[in-house]
């Protein structure tokens, strides 16, 4: 299983994640301006260059649907087909 702590090592290691919750895609990504949150290419969370505030917003804001990304990944609420580590 795929939860939130595997997709913190991920990100801290400077990994990428895609995946697809309802029929839509979104995509965690690094850019030269820092992290990011996109759904079908629209930005969701601004990018930052601060990771530890990033992982901050992943845990405790509500980015998809009015959940957490922290409980996206715990409950498997995602595609699980869908998930790409990048």
């Amino acid at each position: 299983m795929y939860d939130f702590s595997q997709l913190t090592k991920d990100i801290y290691n400077g990994r990428e994640i895609e995946f697809a919750m309802d029929n839509t895609d979104y995509a965690i990504t690094y850019t030269m301006e820092g992290r990011q949150i996109s759904r079908n290419d629209k930005l969701l969370v601004d990018k930052t260059g601060d990771i530890d505030k990033f992982m901050d917003i992943l845990t405790n804001s509500d980015i998809i649907e009015g959940h957490s990304m922290k409980d996206v990944f715990d409950a498997q609420l995602y595609n699980r087909g869908s998930l790409y580590i990048l």
